[in-house]
């Protein structure tokens, strides 16, 4: 579905994502979709989405970051959120590791 993060349009999950994380806070969260070909950055609206449903130091494991794109998005978010520390793991499609301190 189209929604809006950042000011900007984006094609992401529809609204049942967050309605199974109402109540919850996840310590630990993988992100490996949507898949790159829907738009560039297509990950780039997870962190916003699901924000309010992380622990307060929670780890965010983003898939693929090997590409341009993923890579572009692990960048942004460490430059939007400067409680966010990365660990990045080389290897055929790469591993950003992205922890949050509180």
């Amino acid at each position: 579905q189209e929604t809006h993060s950042a000011g900007e349009s984006w094609r992401w999950y529809g609204p049942e994502v967050e309605e199974t994380l109402v109540g919850k806070r996840a310590r630990l969260v993988f992100i490996d979709g949507p898949p790159g070909s829907l738009q560039p950055l297509a990950r780039y609206p997870a962190l916003r989405r699901l924000a309010p449903f992380l622990a307060p130091e929670a780890v965010v494991v983003l898939d693929d970051v090997a590409r341009p794109d993923e890579w572009a998005i692990t960048e942004r978010w460490l430059r939007e959120d400067p409680r966010l520390t990365l660990q990045r793991i080389a290897h055929e499609k790469g591993t950003a590791i992205l922890t949050r301190s509180s």
